[in-house]
């Protein structure tokens, strides 16, 4: 069988008891991988110190095997394969000490732009959670480059949906194979997220199912690949304080909303604000004065008004402009108008073809 170089790699994941350290280090010692499958077990042993027992019952046979039919089906998906050090591999994650030999794509989605920020949550997130998520991609909509999440439902689906709606480009971690979508109710968002050429990406190879075990190795890659990481929601245990502990490990920067003292949702954001280990997420301004990075100035330009709107459409369609996307809970407050009258005055805009509603009772022009 003629192995090529990316055989070698993907089966050096595939070893028994040899982690993404432990292979960092393989590498390290070897000039080329290959040499750790054909070398006998006693020169392999004499070169890296590996115990005995973990060499002889690391399959490196069975590996390559697995690597040549798990390769085989990644052409059938039209998976890439990025090995570390590619000039695609995300440098941030380089960095990290745990990153992986191997990461798996769809979809065109540049790993490195510099301005790279990770939005993270809850499953079981507020609406509140929901409103500010949006806020926070709205107005940080200029001043990056790329939103990564998890794809999870909750905050991880609305950080994503609010990066395809403002044209902030989008990657999306899966904590399984790219042969499926994990929840399958985001399997539409999944396919938006490649059109707007954004990327789905993975350690794990196809048939990798979305095991509890998987979801933490994940989130390593959310925090290790960008330059912050905001918690949104969380409560006091979760997947989200996960990534801003490793976060925290990689010497990035974390961010955590504040929330209500009665919501379940805020309490991890609260504690780590509270502990020190978080920065509160008040305001972009503040955010990029703590990134360091300089705000972009908006380019703005004038929209009439579109003729025979009452006074009551009129502020409505300037406000939504203004703040699109923007909930019908908000625009209630801001413009101290009631629910039902809304209700009458917003579907006379869209039968207009002059707003229209998004998921969630959102609208936008």
């Amino acid at each position: 069988m003629n192995y090529t170089y990316l055989h070698y790699y993907v089966a050096m994941t595939m070893l028994k008891g040899i982690g993404p350290i432990s292979a960092r280090r393989l590498l390290d010692t070897f000039d080329d991988p290959e040499q750790l499958f054909y070398l006998k077990k006693t020169e392999i042993q004499s070169l890296t110190g590996l115990n005995s027992e973990i060499l002889e019952n690391s399959g490196r046979e069975q590996a390559l095997e697995r690597a040549d039919k798990i390769l085989e089906q990644h052409c059938r998906y039209n998976i890439k394969s990025i090995v570390i050090g590619d000039d695609e591999y995300p440098l941030k994650l380089l960095q990290c000490p745990d990153a992986p030999l191997v990461l798996y794509k769809l979809g065109l989605g540049d790993l490195n732009h510099p301005k790279n920020i990770a939005i993270v949550g809850t499953r079981t997130s507020t609406s509140y959670g929901h409103l500010v998520t949006r806020n926070i991609v709205k107005d940080l909509n200029v001043e990056i480059e790329q939103i990564t999440s998890g794809l999870a439902e909750g905050i991880d689906t609305e950080a994503h949906k609010a990066s395809i709606e403002h044209g902030i480009n989008t990657v999306a971690v899966l904590g399984h194979g790219l042969d499926r979508v994990y929840p399958s109710s985001n399997k539409e968002l999944a396919s938006e997220i490649i059109k707007n050429e954004g990327a789905l990406i993975s350690e794990f190879p196809v048939g990798v199912k979305p095991d509890r075990e998987n979801f933490p190795k994940r989130n390593r890659i959310v925090a290790g690949m960008t330059s912050a990481t905001i918690v949104v929601e969380s409560s006091s245990k979760g997947g989200a304080l996960i990534t801003a502990r490793l976060a925290l490990d990689y010497n990035r920067d974390v961010f955590a909303v504040p929330g209500s003292l009665f919501n379940k949702a805020s309490l991890g954001c609260n504690a780590m604000i509270n502990q020190q280990v978080a920065v509160p997420y008040l305001n972009k301004d503040l955010f990029l004065k703590e990134m360091g990075w300089k705000a972009k100035k908006k380019k703005i330009t004038q929209k009439s008004l579109p003729i025979g709107l009452n006074p009551i459409q009129s502020e409505l369609y300037s406000f939504i402009r203004l703040k699109a996307p923007v909930s019908i809970d908000e625009i209630s407050l801001v413009l101290n108008l009631s629910i039902s009258k809304l209700n009458v005055e917003l579907l006379q805009l869209e039968l207009r073809g002059i707003i229209r509603s998004l998921p969630g009772c959102n609208y936008t022009v």
